[in-house]
């Protein structure tokens, strides 16, 4: 082998070597957020009308919450097509689901169908950056009766993800404010008929980890649920690049001098 075949492998092997180790994880957008209340128990149907997805949005996932008081929901849908459930749980009325749909297109009603009239809610938006083609990466839940305040959640990830976390509960006390993991709340509403209290948060977790997932507040019955999305890991520039590449041309020049 001669010395110039060498150089131009060794060339490849760092710039190789340093794609390889500069892999970060894709910034996960939190786009359009719509919803739907239901205080009175007096229908068993919620829509979200006309929900319009992003279609500039990469790796994108359609994402429904649900928290609701009465009868078990059955079916989420977009333009008339079943959502998967991915994770939902009732205790004593006290209900809360997460479903998701990966790269959705154009325009549709959202809607959510339980087995009898109750208090409800809808909430829908969609991540971009989310790996569809493993998007789940963990999930939990915990019902409580009884207890108060109400267990939180305790979820542990396996590498960076991005976690919705939800819950219903029975209580009329204030506050009612996220607890434990600092996340950004998307709905936090009470004060309805019957005491009522239905949230859900997000956080982008980065590096793996375990979290505490609560909600400071006092109840008798509640039920939360919560998972985490595995984000798209990405190529991004780093040092390493640029010191690989700087010691190839050294070599190169000291070989053209020599």
């Amino acid at each position: 082998m001669n010395v110039k075949t060498s150089v131009q492998r060794f060339v490849f092997a760092c710039c190789t070597t340093a794609l390889i180790a500069s892999s970060g994880n894709a910034s996960v957008i939190y786009d359009n957020q719509q919803g739907v209340n239901g205080w009175n128990n007096d229908t068993n149907v919620a829509t979200i009308s006309g929900y319009t997805v992003n279609e500039s949005l990469d790796n994108r996932v359609l994402v429904v919450v649900a928290m609701y008081e009465g009868n078990v929901l059955g079916n989420v849908t977009f333009d008339g097509t079943p959502m998967t459930k991915e994770i939902a749980d009732a205790h004593n009325g006290a209900g809360a689901a997460i479903f998701y749909t990966v790269n959705p297109t154009g325009t549709g009603d959202i809607t959510g169908t339980w087995g009898g009239n109750s208090r409800r809610q809808l909430r829908a938006f969609t991540l971009s950056g989310i790996d569809t083609t493993d998007p789940i990466q963990v999930k939990q839940k915990v019902v409580t009766s009884n207890v108060s305040p109400l267990e939180a959640i305790s979820l542990t990830t396996t590498g960076p993800s991005y976690i919705v976390d939800a819950t219903s509960m029975n209580n009329n006390a204030d506050p009612f404010t996220i607890d434990g993991a600092d996340r950004d709340v998307r709905v936090a509403d009470g004060n309805n008929p019957g005491g009522w209290r239905f949230g859900f948060a997000t956080l982008d977790s980065g590096a793996a980890n375990t979290f505490d997932l609560g909600w400071t507040s006092y109840d008798d019955r509640g039920t939360s649920v919560a998972l985490a999305f595995n984000v798209v890991q990405v190529p991004e520039p780093a040092t390493i690049l640029i010191l690989a590449i700087g010691a190839a041309a050294l070599l190169v020049l000291r070989w053209k001098r020599g």
